[in-house]
């Protein structure tokens, strides 16, 4: 798996506003510039933001693919309910520091 190249490709497309309107255009062709699996590219193409958190994306950066795919009325309905229980290196880093206080 390669979250860093997925990360990667998040943080242009929310920092690039061209690659962002190449991207609404045309997501694949754009997905395809960059070394992610199969797996990872079926996620992005599928919006599945609940994957993304799984598989290890910072949360903030999953803040960002949702605000450049416009999704935030879904993801706050539909996707941070399906979170709570889910595990994240970053959210475990935090709950590991709280446990050892």
């Amino acid at each position: 798996m390669s979250v860093y190249q997925v990360s990667k490709l998040i943080h242009r497309l929310y920092a690039d506003e061209v690659l962002r309107k190449r991207f609404r255009e045309d997501p694949a062709l754009i997905i395809d510039t960059v070394d992610v699996t199969e797996e990872e590219k079926k996620v992005l193409l599928e919006k599945d933001y609940v994957a993304l958190y799984g598989m290890g994306v910072h949360p903030m950066l999953v803040a960002h693919i949702v605000s450049v795919n416009g999704d935030y009325e879904k993801f706050l309905k539909e996707d941070v309910p399906r979170l709570k229980n889910l595990r994240n290196p970053y959210q475990d880093y935090y709950l590991e520091e709280e446990e050892t206080s």
